[in-house]
């Protein structure tokens, strides 16, 4: 008989079921949930604040303020595009980490890494999104068509 006890082989699953590796997904899909509901408040901002400039515009019939909605629809489009590209580095990286959790290559340089820099590729696959230009693009053809309505001249 061996005084050492039998070493039991490694659960498939191991790093899996590690509390610390649970709660480093739990914190990159807790980003992931904060910038896709920052992505949705930049558009409920936006269309706020383009409907009150045009309902401005047209109780004082000034087409100078009509003209300024252009503004936010620009800025909250850009921040919006910003917030989905950081949302889908993020996803990325999550989905680099579940990989790895699979192929058994998880190691401890990678625990708790939070790091997700967005690249180019990220902004143009933003900017090209079901969420970003139809909703901006409609913005903007309803800026087009009040300016050129002549409703408030």
């Amino acid at each position: 008989m061996s005084d050492h006890p039998a070493q039991q082989p490694a659960s498939p699953l191991d790093a899996a079921e590690n509390p610390a590796v649970i709660a480093h997904l739990n914190m990159l899909q807790a980003v992931i949930t904060r910038l896709a509901g920052n992505s949705a408040q930049c558009k409920t901002w936006c269309v706020a604040i383009v409907s009150a400039l045009f309902g401005l515009a047209g109780a004082t019939k000034s087409g100078r303020i009509a003209a300024a909605a252009i503004i936010p629809i620009a800025v909250f489009g850009f921040v919006d595009a910003a917030y989905l590209a950081n949302e889908k580095a993020y996803r990325d990286l999550y989905n680099t980490i579940v990989g790895k959790i699979r192929d058994r290559s998880y190691g401890l340089a990678d625990r708790f890494n939070l790091s997700a820099p967005a690249d180019v590729g990220h902004y143009i696959w933003a900017l090209s999104s079901w969420s970003i230009w139809p909703v901006y693009l409609g913005l903007t053809i309803a800026y087009a068509l009040v300016l050129l309505s002549g409703l408030l001249t």
